[in-house]
């Protein structure tokens, strides 16, 4: 699987949001909504392909569980 640089900086931001551990931790129930953050991010053709990506990916792994 390959990510591109736009599905990534999504999902790193999305992880940024919710790991309180991060260093550039933001909280998305202070700032914004994860749905909307995504959508600003990716139009729905961008968000299926991530969508399958990952789907893809965790059936390669899921026996590692």
């Amino acid at each position: 699987m390959t990510l591109t640089k736009k599905e990534l900086s999504v999902l790193c931001s999305v992880l940024n949001g919710v790991n309180s551990t991060a260093s550039t931790h933001t909280p998305f129930s202070k700032k914004y909504g994860i749905e909307e953050h995504i959508n600003e991010h990716l139009n729905y053709k961008e968000i299926d392909s991530l969508h399958t990506k990952l789907c893809n990916q965790l059936k390669g792994v899921q026996n590692d569980i």
